[in-house]
């Protein structure tokens, strides 16, 4: 897969690493980030040479957290289209179960995940 905002690289000894590519901006947690890192996540899950996977973030600090204030067709939490949520009553249970969905794909790895954090 191509992916627009992570790099995604398997290298020696089998380590797996995703980095949150957005430095400009600091690495905020947009929606589509979010796929992109479930998405390599899953991928390094199933991939039998890699034995760690290591998530670090590109430029001066690792993420300054969640991107605020861009909602857009496209980016929303995962199996929830955004003309179905936004403006309503479900807008913060579907981005709080949208969150925790992307956050528990890391609890749930088989394999050793290891945060590379710097900065924010």
């Amino acid at each position: 897969m191509d992916y627009k905002l992570i790099l995604y690289d398997v290298g020696e000894f089998g380590i797996a690493r995703i980095t949150l590519n957005n430095p400009e901006r600091m690495n905020p947690l947009s929606w589509e980030m979010l796929s992109e890192l479930d998405n390599a996540l899953v991928t390094a899950e199933k991939d039998d040479n890699v034995k760690v996977i290591v998530i670090k973030g590109a430029g001066r600090c690792f993420s300054s957290g969640y991107e605020l204030g861009r909602t857009l067709i496209g980016d929303e939490p995962r199996g929830r289209k955004a003309e179905e949520w936004q403006g309503s009553l479900w807008n913060s249970r579907a981005h709080t179960s949208g969150h925790a969905d992307y956050w528990f794909r890391v609890w749930d790895m088989w394999k050793i995940v290891i945060s590379q954090v710097h900065g924010y």
